[in-house]
């Protein structure tokens, strides 16, 4: 009797479009974003790691123009390869540590990449590697300022030049620190004009509108007025005492009787303006109650009886 062959089953695997669609959408994103990266980094060669690894090591052992240039390379492999496949990279096949990394193509992007600062990155890589590195903690518009001649932390290029890389660190750190101390004293002050701006509009809102309304002139009113009272407490009092010390000094023990009959008038001077503003404005001042007031006559009154 033969034997029954035995039947081969063929699973049907569901292909997972979705997934693969989602992959396929990745790669062109990951693609995108590795030639805009290059557009960006000025790299015009298709990529190829070992090409642009050799590129870099070239570039490393060169001048800090070239550092930059190695550090170009660098921003392309980590854009195009895998963080760890970059670390090895950087570590054995190039022997740089993963911070210095790091730091070439934060230099590389600063000043490569920005319009304003990409012509000036010969100027500033003659300056070295390592002070190419202290600089990149400026912003692009203090940087683009020193290349055209000006200065940062009080330092013009020549300047920077001629000092050591510990020099430019401390500088830089103690204009940041400056800069730091100011901030704070201005958002200090800010706060204090904010807090009083908020309790001068409290008080507007708390004070009736005709008072508030009126609040200018009577500022004005209280301010002249004790400027002239200051004065006469003041100045012209001075000038009478220094009358007063003269006679004293010069043997004859009293002023001189023109210099009473002066003094008398300069008074008198002073009371006329006074009076002639009280007449002007029709205000109510009882002129005899400041010279004699009530309790003053009282008093003498009860002094008469006894």
């Amino acid at each position: 009797m033969a034997r029954k062959k035995n039947e081969t089953t063929v699973e049907q695997t569901e292909v997972d479009n979705e997934a693969l669609q989602q992959g396929a959408t990745a790669l062109v994103e990951v693609s995108a974003n590795a030639a805009k990266v290059a557009e960006l980094m000025g790299y015009d060669l298709p990529y190829n790691q070992e090409r642009v690894v050799q590129e870099a090591r070239f570039y490393m052992g060169q001048s800090a123009e070239a550092m930059l240039e190695a550090g170009k390379r660098l921003v392309l492999l980590k854009e195009n390869e895998g963080h760890g496949e970059f670390i090895q990279i950087v570590e054995e096949r190039l022997g740089i540590p993963a911070r210095t990394a790091q730091l070439m193509m934060q230099a590389a992007v600063k000043y490569l990449t920005n319009p304003a600062l990409t012509s000036k990155a010969q100027t500033f890589a003659l300056l070295g590697k390592s002070k190419l590195f202290e600089l990149m903690t400026l912003d692009d518009d203090s940087l683009n300022e020193l290349a055209e001649g000006g200065t940062v932390a009080n330092l013009n290029l020549d300047e920077i030049d001629r000092m050591s890389v510990r020099e430019l660190k401390a500088a830089l750190r103690e204009s940041r620190e400056t800069a730091e101390a100011t901030d704070k004293v201005l958002a200090s002050k800010n706060k204090k004009i904010d807090q009083l701006t908020t309790e001068l509009e409290r008080k507007k809102t708390a004070t009736p509108a005709d008072e508030w309304e009126w609040a200018p002139a009577r500022r004005a009113l209280l301010d002249s007025s004790e400027t002239i009272a200051n004065l006469a407490q003041s100045e012209l009092r001075r000038a009478l005492v220094d009358i007063q010390e003269q006679a004293a000094t010069s043997g004859h023990g009293d002023v001189p009787e023109e210099m009473e009959v002066l003094q008398a008038q300069a008074l008198t001077s002073v009371m006329q303006a006074l009076i002639a503003l009280q007449k002007e404005f029709r205000i109510n001042v009882d002129l005899e109650a400041l010279v004699s007031p009530p309790w003053m006559k009282d008093f003498q009154a009860s002094s008469s009886n006894d």
